[in-house]
């Protein structure tokens, strides 16, 4: 009988044959099968044409015995996330996601320009690219996918500088630091500190030429990355942990003080370097 990785490559198959439909690639680990209720299947498909809600609907049917439960249209149209149909495989949630192939070209060229670096609600436009870089490309009709993430291989250098200048000179915010150490209120101090940690982020990754994908798998990154503060992950959570209580506050952010600065002086070596 076949397995739930078997049968989604079943509907990969049948989604492949819909008119409009050039590539489908699968992010994440494609060795790796999904446990129910923990993980699912992420399929980006790009088209020339979206296939319309009934020829989906008809695709999909061709194999219903495979599937318990059809979603269709969770998200449509939606900048982000395409058209998306989820299928309920084995208690595997399976999203087919839909995108004109000429709506990504646009949509990568436009965070590549950096005109996109700020978080768009809670999604990263970085992130994208770093999902097109690594996706495993299962169909390819015309190249399209293949090409885009040939075009993604090397981290744009004037994205790297557009990012850097957006980020790395506004981590330490010291009016907001102050006050969160003065007041000692934990609420606020967690809005200071994430975003300070998140400016962190985006400057420890553009650094290393890495496009930022989430916070997801942060420890896994930053042990991967050459250029950072020594012990940068250790002491980050340490400094995290110290911020959640009143009492340890001002010891967090002394901590945080000296991995920022200590980044500060890769970034500015880095590109004295650069010149």
């Amino acid at each position: 009988m076949a397995g739930v990785a078997e049968k989604k490559d079943i509907f990969v198959k049948e989604v492949a044959t819909m008119e409009g439909v050039e590539a489908i690639g699968q992010t994440g680990d494609p060795d790796e099968v999904p446990i129910p209720g923990f993980g699912d299947y992420d399929l980006f498909v790009l088209c020339s044409k979206i296939p319309s809600m009934e020829e989906r609907i008809s695709c999909y049917n061709r194999q219903e015995e495979l599937f318990t439960e059809l979603n269709m249209e969770v998200c449509k149209a939606d900048i982000h996330w395409g058209t998306g149909d989820i299928l309920l495989i084995d208690g595997v949630e399976t999203m087919f996601m839909y995108f004109l192939a000429e709506e990504m070209r646009d949509y990568i060229n436009s965070v590549v320009d950096g005109s996109r670096i700020s978080p768009e609600g809670e999604f990263y436009p970085l992130g994208r690219l770093s999902t097109m870089r690594n996706i495993n490309v299962l169909v390819d009709k015309t190249g399209v996918l293949e090409a885009m993430k040939e075009e993604l291989t090397e981290y744009p250098e004037r994205l790297r500088k557009a990012v850097l200048d957006a980020s790395y000179p506004y981590i330490w915010d010291e009016e907001n630091v102050g006050r969160a150490v003065l007041r000692k209120d934990i609420v606020f101090n967690h809005h200071v500190f994430q975003h300070s940690l998140d400016l962190f982020l985006q400057t420890l990754y553009a650094l290393n030429k890495v496009y930022f994908p989430s916070w997801k798998r942060t420890e896994q990154y930053i042990h991967s990355f050459p250029l950072k503060p020594r012990d940068c992950y250790s002491r980050m959570q340490k400094a995290i942990a110290l911020s959640v209580c009143a009492e340890t506050i001002e010891e967090s952010y002394a901590i945080w003080r000296e991995l920022v600065e200590e980044l500060k002086e890769i970034v500015e070596e880095k590109e004295i370097n650069n010149q």
